[in-house]
C-alpha cells in the first residue's frame, strides 16, 4: 500500500486564520497518527513557535521552520543525522537557510525610499504583533524570534512589491508574500526542504511514499507544485495561490481546517484507496 505523508502549512491551512485554531482538524489528525501517517508542518513560523504547537496538536513527527530554512526531526527518528547539524531541545536541525542578519544586511544597503514601504516584524513590539496578528503575547514573542527570515509588514503597493522583489532576486534573495507577511530569505523554500525530508523518510517508512502538500498562500506555492498530490485550501482573504499542475490537484470548498479536512479525506480515499483511513 502506498505510504502517505502529508506537508502542511499552518496558518489559513490546517490552522484558521482568524482564531489559530485547529479544532475541526483535530479527529482526523489523532486517526492518522494512529495510523501511522506522518503530519508535518511546512511554514513560515519560526522553530519557538511550531515546538508548542506539534505538542498541543500531538505531531511527534519532523517540522519545517521559517519557510523551508530549517528542518527539525526527533532525536527519536532513525533517520541519519547529518553532519554540522544544530539540535533543539529533543530535536536536531538540518539548515538550508541564510542567517537573518545576512538579510537585514541587504535591507540596510537599499536606498532609503524603501523605508516607507515595509516594517520588518522583528522591529515592532510584542504589542504591535498581537495588534496585528490578534495572537497572545507568548505566541507574539515566539512569532519574532526568527533566525533565518525577515518578515515584513507590507506597506507599499502591489507594483511596489514587485520592483521589491526584483531587487531581491538581483542581491540573490527572494521574497514571497504569506498569508498576512510578505518573507524575504535566501535560497531556501518549502519544497527544497520537503524534497529532502521527504528522501530521508522514503528510507524510514520503506516501500511506496506519496507526499500530499497542503496551502493556502503565495509563499506555499513551491511546496504545491513539488509533492506528489496538492490540496489548495480556500481562504477567507485571498484567492488560492495559481499553480502549474494541474494533475493531482484538489481545492478545498470550506475555509481553512474545515477545508484541511474535507480535501484530506478525499485525497486519501480517492487516490489512495479507502483503506487508507480504515
Amino acid at each position: 500500500m502506498k505510504r502517505p505523508v502529508i506537508y502542511t502549512d499552518l496558518d489559513g491551512s490546517l490552522l484558521d486564520h482568524y482564531t489559530y485554531e485547529a479544532t475541526p482538524a483535530k479527529p482526523l489528525l489523532r486517526q492518522l497518527d494512529q495510523l501511522g501517517t506522518p503530519v508535518i508542518p511546512c511554514t513560515s513560523k519560526t522553530v519557538a513557535e511550531v515546538i508548542p504547537l506539534c505538542r498541543s496538536l500531538n505531531l511527534s513527527g519532523p517540522f519545517i521552520a521559517e519557510n523551508g530554512a530549517l528542518i527539525c526531526v526527533p532525536t527519536s527518528w532513525p533517520i541519519p543525522i547529518p553532519k554540522n547539524s544544530g539540535r533543539t531541545g529533543a530535536y536536531w536541525s538540518h539548515c538550508m537557510g541564510y542567517p537573518r542578519s545576512a538579510l537585514r544586511a541587504v535591507l540596510d544597503s537599499l536606498p532609503k525610499l524603501w523605508a516607507d514601504r515595509y516594517q520588518p516584524l522583528v522591529d515592532l513590539s510584542v504589542d504591535d504583533v498581537m495588534a496585528l496578528t490578534q495572537l497572545d503575547a507568548r505566541a507574539a514573542a515566539r512569532a519574532l524570534r526568527r533566525d533565518f527570515t525577515e518578515t515584513l509588514v507590507w506597506h507599499g503597493s502591489d507594483t511596489d512589491f514587485d520592483t521589491f522583489s526584483t531587487l531581491m532576486t538581483d542581491r540573490g534573495l527572494q521574497c514571497v508574500r504569506g498569508g498576512r507577511f510578505v518573507h524575504l530569505m535566501g535560497p531556501n523554500n518549502k519544497a527544497r526542504a520537503m524534497e529532502w525530508l521527504q528522501l530521508a523518510i522514503g528510507h524510514y517508512l520503506g516501500g511506496e511514499v506519496v507526499s500530499i502538500g497542503i496551502g493556502d498562500a503565495d509563499n506555499d506555492r513551491s511546496l504545491l507544485e513539488a509533492t506528489d498530490i496538492a490540496l489548495l485550501v480556500r481562504s477567507p482573504v485571498h484567492d488560492f495561490p495559481v499553480l502549474d499542475r494541474t494533475d493531482n490537484t484538489f481545492h478545498s470548498r470550506s475555509y481553512g481546517p474545515e477545508g484541511w479536512v474535507q480535501g484530506v479525506e478525499t485525497i486519501l480515499t480517492t487516490l489512495l484507496g479507502k483503506e487508507a483511513l480504515a
